[in-house]
């Protein structure tokens, strides 16, 4: 579906804001979902579109927050306002939204759009934020920032706190989306004391519709049988304990 680019908000040197017009897309967004975003020139070995998690929305419009990872990003990047592109969505599944609890979101890098939207769509809720990332150029508006390289915030992992800022805030619900080592390592202590855990995974999507299973992740299985699912289409968001950790 043709969507007009109606504003480009540029960052930093590697982030970006581009906000479509399309209330069709738009009237149907669930935080937690995505898009895929054809480019309007062929770019080598770039066949399908470009996933992107949708960062904010209204009832006409809707904001994918971008970074520059590539040549793919990179073109999208030089769009020019008022240009057209085709984009496919929105795509896959949400976040549950809860409901007045103490409510923690963990994001780290490019993890951290989906979560602006499921913020503003949670219901009376309390919501402590830490978000990581390699440098300040990774960090955006959150409670607790963590760099690897001490330039923004504290110098570490953003799970370094966790235990800490879970107890201090009387967490009672958890979401996240970022690398699965990050998400990983949350998961554990917050089985331990017993969090409901979402989390959206960040896997290579080919197709976005789930016909290809090139996004296939190996989930908990009833039997010993081994059981996947695919995150463009059962996902991106799963209840954490479905995941089988070890595998990914």
């Amino acid at each position: 579906m043709k969507c007009k680019l109606i504003s480009k908000q540029i960052l930093n040197k590697d982030y970006y804001i581009l906000t479509f017009e399309n209330s069709e897309i738009a009237s149907k967004i669930e935080a937690g979902q995505f898009v895929t975003v054809k480019l309007n020139q062929v770019v080598p070995g770039q066949r399908l579109g470009i996933p992107l998690s949708i960062y904010d929305c209204s009832e006409k419009t809707f904001s994918l927050f971008v970074k520059i990872l590539g040549e793919g990003t990179r073109i999208l990047a030089e769009a020019e306002e008022n240009e057209s592109l085709e984009i496919l969505g929105p795509l896959g599944q949400g976040f549950s939204i809860q409901k007045d609890k103490n409510v923690l979101f963990v994001t780290g890098g490019v993890g951290y759009p989906p979560l602006y939207l499921l913020k503003k769509n949670l219901e009376n809720c309390n919501v402590t934020w830490l978000h990581g990332g390699r440098t300040s150029t990774d960090i955006f508006e959150c409670d607790y920032a963590y760099t690897e390289d001490g330039s923004e915030g504290s110098k570490g992992l953003v799970t370094q706190d966790l235990i800490k800022i879970i107890e201090e805030n009387k967490i009672e619900y958890a979401y996240s989306c970022g690398p699965n080592g990050m998400m990983k390592a949350v998961y554990k202590i917050l089985k331990e004391k017993n969090i409901p855990y979402q989390v959206s995974l960040e896997e290579y999507m080919a197709c976005g519709i789930g016909v290809c299973y090139g996004c296939a992740v190996e989930v908990v299985s009833p039997d010993s049988e081994p059981l996947y699912k695919r995150v463009c289409k059962d996902g991106p968001v799963f209840n954490a304990e479905e995941i089988k950790w070890e595998s990914i």
